[in-house]
């Protein structure tokens, strides 16, 4: 999958529609908007609802990470 998104290799019902001359809507079955490629990955709003999250999950584990790192040293100074 990873390498079929820069290829632009992904068959969204946009390029079903324009490219392969198929008879189907082109609408996105989440919010009705035209299915493209970027539309799939980021402007649904369900895809921006998905980068958030990520981006959320990817925060709290960096700011877990600091906070358990200035645990470790307080505790290293405190058994000095």
């Amino acid at each position: 999958m990873a390498w079929k998104i820069p290829h632009r290799i992904i068959k969204t019902k946009s390029y079903l529609h324009t490219v392969q001359k198929l008879d189907v809507p082109e609408a996105c079955y989440r919010c009705g908007r035209r299915e493209t490629l970027n539309h799939i990955f980021l402007e649904c709003p369900t895809a921006q609802k998905v980068w958030d999250w990520l981006f959320d999950i990817t925060q709290l584990i960096y700011d877990s990470n600091i906070a358990l790192t200035a645990v470790k040293c307080l505790l290293r100074r405190l058994s000095k």
